[in-house]
């Protein structure tokens, strides 16, 4: 006996016994109903089937809306479909299709055909479990991999700074220069855990954003004045062209920065020494508008169409090493809003990338 039940739907009740005797004598257990309504019931109740064979024509509710049903309700095991109906022209097995319908199987059909369509289905479940399978293996991964570096990472960086600041005696300036970098590597390894963390959450769909007015202004001069160490030390001129220019934006506030500060830090990691940075911001119509231009390399055309994918990386332009995850959080966060986020090439000779999030009302 095959362990995955199949779900066989029809209101003709010869119809429904003659697929539900050929699916039995070949191993598989049947759960029979006789409509759409029951069909529904059956497939949101707990341990539904997931594999389906219903006909098209039923009164009431019929088969194309119990398939559109089940793919607009969520659910993270995959249903597959099989809809059986005796139209045979082409733009109804395109109306099925375009419905969510897998399969499509007309009658009369053949014994053979119904059994060798419902062990393709099998093999599909079967291949999604897997990937289901790994997805979540990955997921947990990475919550455990972000979890347990950060904590050892902030303890190794508190020393280090405890020992520039002479807490354990005055060390030797070489040895104190080569802790400042190390310093700076432990920050770069806590910013990549963060993002990790980040992505997984919004990949997975469990972040939950709080949104609240918050004025651009305020949060772009709070990033860019914790950033003030990576411009100055990089002799940047950052001009905030709009300073003090109030735009009220509904966002949630930790996620706005750090949007922002991505932004703004990518635009300081690929500007040369001695460059520029412009960040400006204004409301048009209903939407906040935020650019942010460096005098950097910008980045190839032919990288342009990746650019907000995950872990892909220039290979030319721009020569900085990256993880490739900051813009497609950029992106991610950006899109949950309700905003948009696109790049061009800067009239400093760089990168221009224009943010636009909706305004408070």
């Amino acid at each position: 006996m095959n362990e995955r039940p199949i779900l066989v739907v029809d209101d003709d009740t010869h119809s429904r016994k003659l697929v539900t005797i050929i699916l039995e004598k070949a191993g598989y257990k049947v759960i029979a109903a006789d409509g759409g309504a029951r069909a529904l019931d059956i497939l949101t109740a707990e341990d539904a089937p997931s594999l389906v064979v219903c006909d098209w024509m039923m009164p009431e509710v019929n088969g194309i809306d119990v398939c559109r049903a089940i793919r607009q309700a969520p659910a993270e095991e995959y249903v597959y479909f099989i809809l059986l109906t005796a139209k045979t022209q082409t733009k109804d097995m395109v109306e099925g299709i375009e419905a969510g319908a897998d399969d499509y199987l007309t009658k009369p059909f053949d014994k053979g055909e119904l059994l060798a369509r419902v062990q393709a289905g099998e093999r599909i479940l079967n291949l999604h479990k897997k990937l289901l399978d790994k997805k979540n293996t990955i997921k947990d991964f990475a919550y455990a991999l972000t979890h347990d570096l950060r904590t050892p990472m902030l303890a190794l960086n508190m020393t280090m700074q405890q020992s520039i600041d002479g807490l354990y005696g005055e060390l030797p300036e070489a040895y104190q220069g080569l802790l400042k970098k190390s310093i700076a590597s432990i920050r770069d390894l806590l910013d990549l855990t963060d993002a990790l963390l980040a992505v997984a959450k919004y990949d997975e769909d469990v972040i939950c954003l709080e949104k609240s007015d918050n004025d651009l202004d305020h949060v772009i001069d709070d990033c860019c004045s914790s950033l003030e160490p990576l411009i100055l030390a990089k002799k940047i001129e950052l001009r905030l062209s709009d300073r003090g220019k109030s735009v009220m934006v509904s966002a949630d506030r930790s996620e706005l920065k750090r949007l922002v500060f991505n932004l703004v830090a990518n635009a300081i990691r690929y500007t040369p020494t001695g460059g520029s940075i412009v960040v400006s911001w204004k409301s048009v119509e209903e939407s906040a508008c935020l650019i942010v231009e460096d005098s950097g390399e910008g980045i190839p055309e032919s990288y342009e169409a990746n650019l907000f994918k995950r872990f892909h990386k220039s290979e030319k332009g721009r020569k900085t090493i990256g993880t490739g995850l900051g813009l497609y959080l950029c992106h991610r966060i950006v899109e949950e809003h309700g905003g948009s986020i696109s790049y061009r090439r800067s009239s400093l000779g760089g990168s221009a990338f224009t943010v636009t999030l909706p305004l408070s009302r």
